[in-house]
């Protein structure tokens, strides 16, 4: 036997990794194995050492062809059964993931394709769970290439250097050989348990930090420690369960004090998924994956392993890691939840004669209970909640008023529409007045006949077709209403698009547009943007795109970087009906506006002439020369005028220039007070 040609053999501290570049397979392994494979090529006894256990595995698995066979032939015979596997191969897949668990209807929120290299340091888990990762990314259209090393500080300095445009880390740090330590140390009556801990955590924390200073600028994963599930010292201790909280608490913390970094949280996923058939802890004492899982693919299982289960858990972690990823380059996401009212957000109809929500005290909970919770939680995360029931508004708001024990209340909604309309009138009036495009939206009803009512008539629109059981599941588990953090203007949300539905009926109430703006007592606040800004502004160039003027998405790291720079302006403004918090940035470099965008739910108060115009002033590029870039596109047809609004001229591709610095304009403080 020797080394099939398409096997490389890598090796990375005391393991090798064996990689077979044409099944894309890997087989992590100690240092020994793989260099006495190496040697079977010249000495047929190299490999005496190896199980023959191992080497069956690794002859099953194309890792070994036979010794009298040449290079050319093995080659050939593997592609010939590599391009007649394809054909099958691709319809398996197809199988498989038509069979999966759908939660999510109209999922496409406007994705292109991307190529994107992924890091990963860890053991056997991530061996494993690299192969389900690929198909994840790609089904929402990311190809990924995956980088797999040991979790060791010589590594991350390596990978950072030799993948630096990489955009995700992750890194499981618990390896069980480090973990077993300790074991071995509560068992000697000559150690200090507390002081081996200690030094553990120490040395944890040290880890940790480096690969958030190596990872500075991507997205950086880290999992925590899912414990055993079988107890390793008796039902009834305490100790190790107090070891397991304080190692999950180290690595949150080091995730908090870092805005890069963020916790895979393995505990969770394990408990969901169950760890029965998963982690071997029939076997370690501290549980490991790998053993379970065999290695996945029709390849040798243990026999008290679960493969479904195992296949499960792994498909878990990767669409982890995909929502995680989207939600730090902040793909479009759902703006807003529109639901029903009777036999959704409450048990029966409020509108007939002696309906009760309370029993002797007791809130009827159930589906209606879960479903107000998880909207409760989005509109924390900033999410618009909307009202579209069939029904008399003058019937149901009183007893909606009246009730107690409710987690959403009629003021935690910006528009109700009740209605004996059909939803689907209602629902467009509601996506207008938000200014909200229907793929940003979902819409949650118990009734199929007006669920089908309104998907037929609002293409795009996400209509939950699932049972109301599972409704708090599918808001909380949906990809594209998770996020990594929450500014503080976003949580406030609400509050600010009631106030902007309130100040837009006051237009005509006023003889001149000019009376109108200067009624509202408008209160501008220019500076500079710091780090603490970076969520907001992050969110401002992700999400707006009516008016901002190019429409570039940046990475985490460049906004951080522009923001370091002094290139990032922000703007916050007020009116006599709300606070509505940062609304506005300009990005501006060497007296070129790179880029402009603002909310448009201030759009109705015309700030972005006077805001430029300030930060021109204010940064000593009020001169001529200063150039600025205007991209016109569909969407954001608002700003097309921004630059003539502003003095500046055409000069050709997309290139606006301030010739004469008395044309820009100056701010009517009648109607504009402006702090700077």
């Amino acid at each position: 036997m020797k080394l099939h040609p398409l096997v490389s053999v890598h090796f990375c501290a005391d393991k090798s990794l064996l990689t077979h570049c044409g099944s894309l397979e890997s087989i992590l392994a100690p240092d020994w194995v793989g260099r006495g494979l190496l040697g079977l090529a010249d000495d047929p006894s190299a490999a005496d050492e190896i199980d023959d256990e191992f080497l069956g595995t690794l002859r099953d698995r194309g890792f070994l062809c036979e010794e009298d066979r040449s290079e050319e032939e093995e080659l050939r015979g593997y592609l010939r059964g590599f391009f007649a596997s394809l054909d099958d191969g691709q319809a398996r897949l197809r199988e498989k993931f038509a069979t999966r668990a759908q939660y999510w209807r109209n999922t496409d929120l406007g994705a292109t394709t991307e190529d994107l290299d992924i890091c990963m340091f860890g053991g056997c888990t991530f061996e494993i769970a690299m192969h389900s990762i690929a198909p994840s990314f790609a089904r929402r259209g990311h190809r990924a290439g995956i980088h797999l090393t040991w979790p060791v500080p010589e590594q991350y300095r390596a990978m950072a250097g030799r993948y630096p445009d990489a955009r995700v880390w992750i890194v499981q740090p618990f390896i069980r050989q480090h973990l077993e330590r300790l074991f071995k140390a509560a068992l000697d009556e000559n150690v200090i348990f507390d002081d081996v801990v200690a030094v553990f955590l120490d040395t944890l924390r040290t880890q940790l930090s480096e690969i958030a200073t190596a990872s500075r600028g991507r997205l950086c994963l880290l999992h925590n420690y899912s414990p055993p599930h079988l107890p390793v010292a008796g039902r009834f201790d305490t100790t190790w369960p107090a070891v397991f909280r304080t190692i999950n608490r180290t690595v949150t913390e080091i995730a908090d004090a870092h805005d890069h970094v963020f916790v895979v949280d393995e505990e969770r996923i394990s408990a969901t998924i169950g760890r029965e058939g998963v982690h071997d802890s029939s076997h370690r004492v501290f549980g490991h994956h790998a053993y379970a899982a065999g290695l996945l693919g029709g390849h040798r299982l243990h026999p008290w392993g679960d493969d479904a289960r195992t296949q499960l858990f792994f498909d878990a972690l990767a669409e982890e890691y995909v929502v995680a990823y989207e939600a730090w380059i902040r793909r479009p996401r759902i703006k807003l939840v529109i639901v029903d009212l009777d036999n959704t957000l409450w048990p029966g109809n409020a509108g007939d004669e002696g309906f009760e929500l309370d029993h002797q005290g007791f809130q009827v909970g159930g589906p209606y209970q879960a479903l107000q919770e998880a909207l409760a939680l989005l509109k924390q995360r900033g999410v618009l909640l909307a009202v579209a029931s069939k029904n008399t508004e003058a019937a149901i708001l009183p007893v909606w008023a009246a009730m107690d024990h409710q987690y959403v209340r009629r003021e935690d909604f910006v528009i109700t529409r009740i209605n004996w309309r059909p939803k689907s009138e209602n629902i467009q009036e509601i996506l207008a007045a938000l200014g909200c495009d229907p793929r940003h939206a979902i819409f949650i009803d118990d009734n199929p006949v007006e669920r089908e009512e309104v998907a037929a008539a609002i293409p795009g629109l996400h209509v939950y077709d699932g049972d109301m059981e599972e409704a708090r599941r599918y808001l909380l588990e949906h990809p594209a209403l998770e996020t990594l953090g929450v500014s503080q203007d976003a949580s406030r949300r609400t509050a600010m698009v009631a106030a902007q539905l309130q100040r837009d009926q006051e237009v005509g109430r006023h003889s001149t547009h000019e009376d109108f703006l200067e009624s509202l007592e408008i209160r501008l606040s220019v500076r500079q943007a710091e780090s603490a800004d970076l969520l907001r502004v992050g969110e401002l160039i992700a999400r707006t795109n009516q008016f901002n003027t190019t429409a570039e998405r940046m990475l985490h790291a460049e906004t951080e970087a522009l923001i370091g720079s002094g290139a990032v302006w922000l703007l916050r403004a007020r009116d006599r009906f709300a606070d509505y918090g940062s609304v506005a940035i300009l990005v501006l470099e060497q007296r070129h506006i790179r880029l402009f965008a603002m909310s448009c739910r201030v759009l109705p108060l015309e700030p972005a002439v006077p805001f430029a115009s300030e930060v021109l002033r204010l940064s000593g590029s009020a001169v001529p020369g200063t150039t600025g870039r205007l991209v016109k596109s569909e969407r954001n047809e608002p700003c097309y005028t921004f630059f003539e609004a502003l003095g500046f001229e055409p000069t050709g591709d997309d290139t606006w220039t301030l010739r004469d610095a008395s044309k820009l304009p100056q701010t009517n403080r009648s109607i504009y007070h402006i702090d700077s």
